[in-house]
């Protein structure tokens, strides 16, 4: 009943009309409140670039709800910050502004209060990091200085990273979930296990001006009972790896990569140098869709190609800039077969040093990698769903491997 006549009474205001009523939104900011990440569209496994809010971890209270339904041409909105939404009207700036507003005729002119601002808080649109963690594992995180975020205990936590915040599960609930959202930065993200053996998922999230223009999964990563993780999260180390110590001898001794993962490949008005930075072979007009010409690879002159597989790089025309987002299993290692004379290659689902490329046989390469953008420059890293030209001398395979 309370359910139906909060309803009834939002949709009356919705039928309200404010043109003759001056209407004064009122709320607090500034404190640390409740953290909810929500996700608009998303659908697992496949990803797209979706909205992503954290909705008051951000220390506002969004004003939304009242902004809509409140259509005066006279509205005017106050936010006092550091005081809580249920304790807004016992603060001493609140109270001098009502006295004001409630005057006849209304006398806000000049009105100052150190609590009181008409500049809208920080947007509200997650900007930075979600990594998530489920399975009986510890999740961490540090920034440069050293702060912490995460677990200190069965059921205890703190959020010391400045901006950050920490939902997390039981350990004792065997996939309990664990969740860390952080700011744009730097940051070191540790995965302890419990003393126990068992798998793990992890997922990290990139959000940029409420958008996610990174996503990757590590799917059922075995741990031993001292096994420990640890990931190096930046954006310009895109996408991220684990360096993994099984054995608690403080050697991390393994890499592993995602499973799945999110790219982002920009693309120029004009031809375009591209590459497939997946594993999977995809369709070239289903993932070009604004491309004004086909996908050209070259083997002995150009030839127009319907499927794109990795390690091949080709040239496609768009008549505008844009950013398209590709999703799938990723690629860390490749053997690409190469002719004598002048190849195109691509390179992986993350960036590699030149110095790092190798070739089978030995000393085959007889120039450095050039990409293209309004002319041809020397690579000193091969970068995710860019192509290249390179010369070799003899056939035989160029051997990529993602560090």
């Amino acid at each position: 009943d309370l359910i139906e006549a909060a309803y009834s009474k939002h949709m009356d205001l919705s039928n309200v009309d404010f043109g003759s009523i001056e209407v004064y939104n009122l709320a607090g900011f500034g404190l640390k409140t409740i953290s909810q990440v929500g996700f608009t569209g998303k659908a697992d496994p496949e990803m797209r670039a979706v909205p992503v809010s954290l909705f008051t971890g951000d220390e506002t209270v969004p004003l939304r709800s009242a902004e809509v339904a409140n259509r005066s041409l006279t509205r005017a909105n106050y936010y006092v910050r550091g005081v809580e939404h249920s304790r807004l009207f016992a603060n001493v700036g609140t109270q001098q502004l009502l006295r004001r507003l409630l005057a006849d005729p209304p006398d806000t002119a000049g009105f100052t209060h150190s609590s009181i601002t008409t500049d809208p808080p920080a947007s509200y649109l997650m900007d930075g990091w979600l990594v998530a963690a489920s399975s009986p594992v510890e999740l961490h995180a540090y920034d440069s200085f050293g702060n912490h975020t995460g677990s200190t205990g069965d059921s205890t936590w703190e959020n010391n990273i400045p901006g950050s915040y920490y939902l997390g599960g039981k350990l004792s609930y065997p996939h309990s979930p664990k969740e860390i959202s952080l700011p744009q930065g730097e940051y070191e993200v540790i995965v302890r296990s419990v003393d126990t053996t068992a798998d793990f998922r992890f997922q990290v999230e990139r959000a940029e001006n409420g958008l996610i223009t990174g996503y990757t999964i590590f799917d059922s990563v075995p741990t031993t009972p001292n096994f420990e993780a640890r990931m190096q999260l930046s954006a310009a180390a895109w996408p991220a790896s684990f360096a993994a110590n099984y054995d608690g001898d403080s050697i991390y001794e393994a890499t592993i990569w995602p499973d799945q993962l999110q790219i982002s490949q920009p693309v120029n008005a004009g031809w375009n140098l591209l590459s497939i930075p997946l594993a999977e072979a995809v369709k070239a007009a289903e993932t070009y869709l604004n491309a004004t010409s086909a996908a050209y690879i070259f083997t002995s002159g150009y030839n127009s190609v319907d499927s794109l597989i990795h390690g091949q790089g080709f040239w496609v025309k768009f008549t505008a800039e844009e950013t398209l987002t590709l999703f799938g299993q990723g690629n860390f290692q490749d053997s690409i077969p190469v002719q004598p004379g002048w190849n195109i290659v691509g390179g992986l689902s993350a960036p590699i040093p030149v110095d790092s490329v190798t070739s089978d046989p030995v000393g085959i390469m007889a120039t450095d990698f050039y990409y293209f953008n309004d002319g041809y420059l020397v690579a000193d890293t091969l970068r995710p769903g860019l192509g290249y030209w390179v010369k070799t001398n003899q056939a035989g395979k160029i051997i990529l491997r993602a560090q």
